[in-house]
């Protein structure tokens, strides 16, 4: 499983299950997250919340998201779909955003579930194009109900957070440095080191290894490959490197990380 989704060629992806942390990032697709139990903290550009249940996140195109610290026995629906889904509604998706990208139960219109729960059924079957293109017509028009929207703005900023992330994307398994994007970039390291914070609200060495452990994360629960290979293919530069970063964040190491998977901790 990859780090990003930006490059996403499913038209639409569903998923149904435990919570997990995913690092900062961002695709063209309207993401909707419905939290079904438990609780988990979620970013939206710059606003983050931690979500209950009932909740709904609703993540426009390019807008830059993360999840994180999800709650025992959290459980969200997720839908990651194209806009060609959308119809009429493309521009207003493509040029907007909400001013609040949160919903809660309350404000959760009974439509929006409805669609999400039958898409998802369909997905499971691999229902035909035709029968998503309705109900995501209806669950936009009813998030667009429920929103107040304000005008994309800052078109050299997301512009360049495409550029880093896509070059994160393509290198996060090598040896890169603030430099070397720099380089690509076409600009200054301390430049591209002051935007780079504006940007992710982190600095780049913290967020590529962000991107690393979630890339070990998924190798840990769902391959058997040793714990030195696994440190090499998500772009670790030493073993050494490896244990120290994934146990700062994770509090534990990667072998009682994954004992922990297959355990159900």
């Amino acid at each position: 499983m990859q780090a990003f989704v930006e490059n996403r060629d499913n038209q639409l992806f569903m998923t149904r299950g435990v919570g997990y942390a995913f690092p900062l990032h961002l695709h063209t697709h309207l993401e909707l997250v419905l939290v079904d139990a438990g609780s988990i903290q979620i970013t939206v550009g710059d606003q983050s919340r931690r979500l209950d249940k009932g909740s709904l996140a609703l993540i426009f195109p390019n807008q830059i998201h993360s999840y994180d610290r999800p709650s025992p026995g959290n459980h969200n629906t997720i839908l990651v779909l194209d806009l060609s889904f959308v119809g009429e509604y493309v521009d207003t998706l493509l040029r907007h955003h909400p001013e609040m990208p949160f919903l809660s139960g309350r404000q959760v219109h009974g439509n929006i579930r409805y669609a999400m729960e039958q898409m998802y059924l369909e997905y499971e079957q691999e229902g035909r194009r035709e029968i998503f293109t309705p109900f995501a017509h209806l669950m936009v028009a009813r998030i667009l109900e429920s929103v107040t929207l304000l005008e994309n703005s800052s078109a050299g900023d997301r512009q360049l957070t495409w550029r880093i992330v896509d070059y994160v994307n393509r290198h996060y398994q090598e040896h890169i440095s603030l430099e070397d994007m720099a380089r690509a970039l076409g600009m200054s390291k301390y430049r591209l080191s002051r935007q780079f914070a504006h940007l992710f609200g982190d600095n780049f060495s913290t967020y590529v290894n962000s991107i690393r452990l979630y890339r070990a994360c998924n190798l840990l629960a769902g391959t058997d490959l040793s714990v030195t290979d696994i440190s090499e293919e998500s772009g670790f530069g030493s073993l050494r490197t490896f244990f120290r970063v994934f146990q700062a964040e994770h509090g534990m190491t990667p072998q009682e990380f994954r004992n922990s998977r297959k355990t159900g901790g």
